[in-house]
This record gives C-alpha cells, sequence and structure tokens, in this order.
C-alpha cells in the first residue's frame, strides 16, 4: 500500500448578519473562504453555480477605494450598491488595494469592505462577492453579486 497526501483546505469561516427582507427581518449566513490572498463569499441562500458565473463576469461598474480613508470609503460603498441595485446592475468591481503603501502592509481597508459587505445596512443588497481576476486588480479588487 502506497499511502498518498493531499492538501486539504482550511474550514470555511463564517459570518452572520441580520438583514431586514421586508417586514419580518431574516438573518442571513455567509459562508467566507479566505486562503492566500484570496477571498469569496456567499449568503446561505446563493447557489455555488452563481459563485461560479460570477468569477467570470462582466462589471458594469467599476468603484475605486484605494486609498480612502475607511468612513468615506463606507459610505461611498453603500451608495454605490444602493445606486447599483436600483439601476438593475449586477456585477460591480470594488477596488481596495492589497495594502502593500499602508503601515506594516496591512490591508485594512480591504478587511473593512469584507466587514461592511456583511453588515446589516449593505448586505441585504450583496448576494456574494469574490477576488477579482488579476486583469481588475486580482487579491486587491473584489467582484460584488447584487441583488436585482
Amino acid at each position: 500500500l502506497v499511502a498518498r497526501s493531499r492538501r486539504v483546505p482550511p474550514p470555511r469561516q463564517l459570518a452572520t448578519a441580520v438583514v431586514p427582507a421586508g417586514p419580518p427581518c431574516v438573518e442571513h449566513t455567509y459562508a467566507l473562504l479566505r486562503r492566500e490572498g484570496y477571498i469569496e463569499g456567499r449568503r446561505d441562500d446563493v447557489e455555488v453555480a452563481e459563485l461560479n458565473w460570477l468569477r467570470g463576469a462582466q462589471p458594469g461598474f467599476e468603484l475605486d477605494l484605494h486609498g480612502m480613508l475607511a468612513e468615506p470609503a463606507r459610505s461611498r460603498l453603500h451608495r454605490v450598491i444602493m445606486g447599483q441595485h436600483q439601476r438593475g446592475e449586477h456585477v460591480l468591481l470594488v477596488v481596495v488595494g492589497k495594502g502593500l503603501h499602508s503601515p506594516h502592509g496591512h490591508a485594512v481597508l480591504r478587511e473593512n469592505v469584507l466587514l461592511w459587505l456583511v453588515d446589516a445596512r449593505i448586505a441585504p443588497f450583496v448576494r456574494a462577492f469574490v477576488s477579482a481576476r488579476p486583469n481588475h486588480g486580482g487579491h486587491g479588487s473584489l467582484y460584488v453579486c447584487i441583488r436585482p
């Protein structure tokens, strides 16, 4: 017998947000996967096929938050997601940067954006998000799937 080893991915990290969906509040769980700079997240009611579609989708709008302070960036993200939702746009490219020029090389804005996307104010309009392809900024950007 020959023993074979395989690399096992780290367990998925789960985040929970209470999201208003009409009169009664509905709680959605977001499955988050983070691995070597790659990030993906989807609401519990989103199929994996939609996440796969998002990876190859063309964004209808690009929001560049790179270099902004946290509070103005959060406000801008919220406004753009609401606007994209009202216009019926489904894919948004959010550029946050990789943190290469941040103190200690830590991507503070990138971490904040992940929290904001599952926040109760924005989450009702966000179905899923994944790290962008290299031609759109790679790990320094996210594709965000907006609820129709």
